[in-house]
């Protein structure tokens, strides 16, 4: 059907309930991160969780050409968003597709999350704006500018090493660990020279490179353009190979922590898939008790310096261990998450049902309403409106007929999962043509309402050979 939907039952079936509006959801077609029905793993148990509590919601694909069209169909349909785009992936840039979620929320569509949310949560100078919080360093700082970057970063780097990343980069991509070469010469506070001989090393896949400082400046340069350019400069922690610690949270409330251990080797600091066969171990919250309840007494201050009051809809906060003054343990804050989060592997967790809940607290289901800036433009326009006549009796209304009684309720029953077999069949194609999932076409046969098979269960050990990349680097 147009614009992008994927799936004709869903809309043939929720047609029925008269003015009924509910929830979109935003993909991208495409992408490795997609199963064989052309979505991604984690999003229909949320619209099926959704279901269950009495809510309609389909799957609704982006893209750039499509903004007018969409615009109108969301509106009509919807009364909120949920979006599960990947923005540092859109062709174009991430600018059109905040401007459309702007759109509707100008049309008075709740975001889950907002753009403003999403820009100011996900860049890397989040980290700079939480300098002084204890979340992170104190010499955490963000430049938008050639000129701040090689100034202040050759002082920084005369105080010891540092970690320098570009704000659109993913998987270790611009994200470089950097110091001095041995024997040169230094006066911490004093800046280094421009010929200072450096040693830099990309997270992407721990490769070591030697270059002057001014070289590696003029490397970093491309960082600082465009959109949303700029540069972090923080503290190099030595206890990054004891790993990254993940906290996924349904806004206020953590559901799970990945531990994230880095590869062996001198110069490993990475823990992208892609790089190291980093180990990935899935754990409760009560496993890490001092850092959630970290999590959630941060949140409200995190709110107040990124701009928002209710946090993201899911959102995850990546940790690592550090020394405090008297040598005891502390987790430092090194990223923030939530455009894009998955939880594929941990669908057991009951995250869908905590999305579902959450939507229910944010958002106010009117099946009569229409969006407020329409609602509001149309009620200027218009007379007082005449008493309203009686109401008709019951009998006079008409029935609903045999066909709509049964979409109705095919629409609220809980969908049957496929046989095993045939699950099993689907599984074994989709690992087949895993190659080619980059380019891949959705299947509309497949529709919006299939039931996910069990996961895995909580405390699970997983490496790089049974894990996608983009299940944790898009998280």
């Amino acid at each position: 059907m147009g614009c992008g939907s994927s799936s004709d039952k869903t809309v043939d079936a929720t047609t029925q309930t008269k003015g009924a509006r509910g929830i979109v959801i935003f993909e991208c077609e495409g992408g490795a991160d997609k199963g064989f029905d052309g979505h991604r793993k984690d999003t229909l148990p949320i619209v099926t969780a959704l279901a269950k509590r009495g809510v309609r919601a389909e799957v609704v694909y982006y893209r750039n050409e499509w903004v007018d069209s969409l615009l109108d169909y969301v509106t009509e349909r919807a009364v909120a968003y949920i979006s599960r785009v990947n923005t540092r992936a859109l062709q174009g840039g991430e600018k059109p597709y905040f401007d459309f979620l702007s759109a509707l929320s100008e049309k008075g569509l709740v975001g889950m999350s907002p753009p403003d949310v999403m820009a100011s949560f996900e860049s890397k100078d989040a980290l700079a704006k939480l300098a002084g919080t204890g979340l992170v360093p104190d010499d955490t700082y963000a430049y938008y500018d050639s000129a701040s970057l090689r100034e202040k970063f050759a002082v920084t780097l005369s105080r010891g090493e540092r970690i320098l990343k570009q704000n659109r980069g993913a998987g270790g991509v611009g994200m470089w660990r950097v110091r001095c070469e041995p024997g040169v010469s230094v006066t911490p506070g004093e800046a280094l020279p421009p010929d200072t001989r450096i040693m830099c090393t990309q997270a992407a896949d721990n490769h070591t490179d030697y270059f002057t400082l001014q070289k590696f400046m003029d490397i970093c340069e491309p960082y600082l353009a465009g959109d949303g350019g700029l540069v972090v400069d923080t503290k190099f922690l030595p206890r990054v190979k004891e790993g990254e610690i993940r906290v996924l949270s349904v806004a206020g409330v953590p559901v799970f922590v990945v531990h994230k251990k880095r590869a062996d080797g001198a110069e490993a600091f990475s823990a992208a898939l892609h790089a190291s066969s980093a180990r990935y171990t899935y754990e409760s919250p009560q496993s890490w008790p001092v850092l959630t309840n970290q999590v959630k007494e941060a949140l409200p201050k995190i709110g107040q310096l990124l701009g928002f009051k209710d946090p993201p809809l899911v959102w995850t906060a990546d940790f690592l261990v550090d020394n405090d003054a008297a040598g005891s343990d502390k987790y430092t804050l090194s990223e923030l998450r939530c455009a894009c989060v998955c939880f594929a592997n941990q669908l057991d967790s009951g995250i869908p049902d905590l999305i579902a809940e959450e939507v229910l607290k944010r958002v106010r289901f009117d099946s009569a309403a229409a969006p407020k800036k329409d609602a509001e433009a149309a009620a200027a326009k218009q007379p007082a409106p005449p008493p309203a006549p009686a109401p008709a009796a019951a009998a006079d209304a008409p029935a609903p007929t045999a066909a709509a009684a049964a979409d109705t309720a095919a629409a609220a029953a809980p969908p049957a999962a496929p046989p095993a077999a045939q699950q099993d069949t689907l599984v074994q194609k989709a690992a087949d043509s895993a190659d080619g999932a980059d380019n891949a076409e959705p299947n509309p046969a497949v529709q919006a309402d299939v039931k996910p098979a069990p996961e895995e269960s909580m405390t699970v050990v997983e490496t790089v050979e049974n894990l996608e990349t983009t299940d944790l680097e898009n998280a």
